[in-house]
Parts: C-alpha cells; sequence; structure tokens
C-alpha cells in the first residue's frame, strides 16, 4: 500500500485488508486519556472503505472486519459506516458515492465505550454508533488506512 501528503489531503493507493493500517501516529496517548479525532474524507469510490482505528501501544495495528482483542476501528464498509470494537461491532447509515462526509471517532477510554458519528458537509447525521468496548487502560495510538479498487487516491481531507 502506498500513501501520498498533498494540498488535497493525505490519499491511499492499495488494498487495506492486506496491508493494514500504514499511517499511524509516532506518539503514544496514556490509557486512561479520552480522544476525539475529526476528519474529512471523499467517498470517492463505492468501497473507498476510509477508517482510523486505536490500537494498543506495541502492537500492529490489525486490519479486519472482525473484533480484536487490541485494536478498536472506525470503518467505512463501502457505503455504511461500521464501528468494529475489542469484542463487539455494529453498523448503520448509508453514504453516497462522490460525496464528502465529516466521521468523528470519540474513545472514553475512562467510561469503556467509544462512538463513531458520520455527517455530511450540512452537519445532518448519517450515522451514529457505539459500543462500550476499550482497551483495558493500556496506552495506544491511532491509525489510519483505505482501500483502492480503482485507480487514484482516496482521500482524508
Amino acid at each position: 500500500m502506498s500513501y501520498t501528503f498533498d494540498d488535497n489531503g493525505m490519499g491511499f493507493q492499495g488494498e487495506a485488508d492486506t496491508n493494514g493500517y500504514p499511517i499511524y501516529t509516532d506518539f503514544v496517548i496514556p490509557g486512561d486519556q479520552n480522544v476525539k479525532v475529526t476528519f474529512k474524507f471523499v467517498h470517492s469510490y463505492r468501497c473507498s472503505d476510509q477508517g482510523i482505528c486505536i490500537f494498543e501501544n506495541g502492537t500492529t495495528p490489525d486490519w479486519s472486519w472482525s473484533p480484536n482483542p487490541t485494536r478498536i476501528a472506525a470503518q467505512y464498509d463501502c457505503e455504511q459506516p461500521v464501528l468494529i470494537g475489542t469484542v463487539d461491532n455494529t453498523g448503520g447509515g448509508t453514504l453516497t458515492f462522490g460525496e464528502t462526509y465529516i466521521g468523528e471517532f470519540t474513545y472514553y477510554a475512562n467510561d469503556g465505550y467509544c462512538r463513531f458519528i458520520t455527517r455530511d458537509l450540512y452537519g445532518n447525521q448519517i450515522s451514529s454508533l457505539q459500543i462500550n468496548n476499550d482497551l483495558d487502560g493500556e496506552d495506544y495510538r491511532i491509525a489510519f488506512s483505505a482501500d483502492n479498487f480503482a485507480d487514484g487516491d482516496f482521500l482524508f481531507t
């Protein structure tokens, strides 16, 4: 998987389920600290599958549509937002090809749950997902990924 950074944003080319999360933070977040990540992205292909995850420091972020005990992922499974936890997963809502959206992932470390909200550029809520999963107080990092089944980058802007 390759990636680019330019005036258009952060772009990915390649397939996430065979290449994982190629971009992740070089800093560690204490396990008892909440985090909120807001990102804008272009749903530029039916299955561009943009997403982020938090993962335990000292592990490799596993890209999968299944729960993983060391990772919590907020992904777009083709046109559907999904939240994949350490034990549970949930999904709902529908994205439209060619539109730009705002994703908001919040991890409430001390309260043991995550929320993933998707809005259109006008602020209309497309999806609001929540799971009661956490990383058991472990320090963590943040990672980014996307799929590319067509020519061109899939962008986080």
